[in-house]
C-alpha cells in the first residue's frame, strides 16, 4: 500500500496528476490578466521559459484540438521580489477548470514530518 501511493505519487510529480476534470468539451478562451498586459516583456520571457521546459505548449497558428480551454495567465509578486507567472485556473466564474474538478479530489490531508520520515525509513531509503 505504501508503495504503491509512493509510487503514484512520484509519477504524478514527474508525469502530471489525473485531475478528474469532468467540464463541458467545449473550447475557451479569455483575456490575459492586467498584470500581463502592464509587464508584456517579462511575461513573454516567462512563457518562453515554461515551454522551453515542456511545462505549457504554444503558441499555435491554428488549435491543435478543437475544444482547447485556454485559461487566463497573470503575474503575481514573488515574496523575494520578482513576478511569478500563474495561469488563472478559476476563472471564469462557474466555468473554470477549478469549478469541474470533482470535489473528493480536492482535499489535501498532510501527513506530520515525523511520520514521513518513519515511511521513508520502512522503505529502506
Amino acid at each position: 500500500m505504501i508503495r504503491q501511493s509512493a509510487f503514484e505519487l512520484l509519477n504524478g510529480f514527474k508525469y502530471g496528476f489525473k485531475n478528474s476534470l469532468r467540464s463541458p468539451r467545449r473550447s475557451c478562451e479569455y483575456r490575459n490578466l492586467l498584470s500581463v498586459l502592464k509587464n508584456p516583456i517579462e511575461a513573454q520571457k516567462k512563457l518562453n521559459n515554461e515551454i522551453s521546459l515542456g511545462r505549457m505548449a504554444g503558441p499555435f497558428k491554428h488549435k491543435p484540438i478543437s475544444n482547447l480551454r485556454c485559461s487566463p495567465i497573470g503575474l503575481v509578486p514573488k515574496k523575494t521580489g520578482g513576478l511569478r507567472l500563474i495561469t488563472h485556473l478559476s476563472y471564469q466564474p462557474n466555468e473554470s477548470i477549478n469549478d469541474f474538478i470533482d470535489t473528493q479530489f480536492t482535499k489535501v490531508t498532510y501527513s506530520s514530518f515525523d511520520n514521513a520520515v518513519k515511511i521513508v525509513k520502512r522503505m529502506g531509503k
